[in-house]
Order: structure tokens, then sequence, then C-alpha cells
């Protein structure tokens, strides 16, 4: 896996202990070389030390949460520590816009070769609608596209008329 743990566990008995104990953290991250922090607390408030995690980030030290490190390696979701939160600064609803591109261009792409494909069809299709019905070969309707943007869209009229 690539991952070498150091068990880290602090005295936070008294307020000043814990300035002490993430300046302690701060000399072994430096001293062995360490590129991730995993923060695994059952209660954050008053004990997370937000300028001492700042300034390990700085020197480029990465931090995790460890509810994330245990889905980064297990590739699980831990269910037990679900929280709204967890969903709303997820990452999960959030698409990189390379991510997004990409499967644009790949969509378009082979919905272009399917185009081409299929473009013998297109002209016989019309043709056996307009002998089996006396309406028209195509029909518009309005439908709903991403983000809520309505769109026209328009398709071969297959129903037969009585």
């Amino acid at each position: 896996m690539g991952f070498r743990a150091l068990h880290f566990r602090w005295d936070v008995t008294s307020p000043d202990s814990l300035g002490k104990e993430w300046k302690r953290l701060s000399t072994i991250v430096t001293e062995h070389g360490k590129s991730k922090i995993v923060v695994a607390l059952n209660d954050r408030r008053g004990q997370l030390p937000v300028e001492s995690l700042l300034n390990l980030c700085v020197l480029g030290v990465e931090i995790l949460e460890g509810v994330a490190f245990y889905e980064e390696i297990s590739g699980k979701i831990l269910i037990q520590a679900l929280r709204p939160s967890s969903f709303i600064f997820g990452e999960g609803f959030c698409r990189v816009s390379f991510v997004r591109v990409s499967k644009r261009v790949f969509s378009v792409i082979f919905a272009s070769i399917g185009l081409v494909l299929a473009a013998p069809l297109f002209l016989v299709f019309p043709v056996l609608i307009k002998l089996g019905s006396s309406g028209s070969v195509f029909y518009r309707q309005e439908r709903v596209g991403e983000k809520g943007r309505p769109f026209m869209f328009i398709n071969l009229d297959r129903c037969t008329r009585c």
C-alpha cells in the first residue's frame, strides 16, 4: 500500500499540553519525512489545532480526516461515521471539469460514429413511417436537460394513428 504508520498519542488534559503535543507532532513529521497525517478524533470541538495543521499544510503535508483515509484505502464508505456534512463537504457531488469535459468529448465522438453507422436507416425509416401513417414523420417534444435547462427533442414519429 505504500503507507508506514506512525502512531501519535497526545495528552490533552490541559489546553497548554495540547499546544505542546502538536508542536511535538510537527517535529516528528519533519524528522521522519512524513507526507500525510490522518486526523481521527471522535470529537474535534476544542481539540483540533487549526493553526498547527495549517502550518503543516504549508510545509506540504497532506492532512486527511480519519474517515476519508479509511475510504481511500479500503474503497468502502464507513456508514457509522456518515453525517449530513459529509455529503455537503464531500467530493462525491462535485465533478472535476477535466473529467466532465473528457466524458463529453468521449460521448460526442461515439455518438458521431453511431450517427454515421445509422445514417442509412435514417433514410429508410421516414419513408416507412410516411407510408404507414398520414401524419408528420417527426415530432418535437420539450425535455429537461442538465441543470434543469429545457431543450427541444426531435424524434421519428413511430405511432400509428387510428
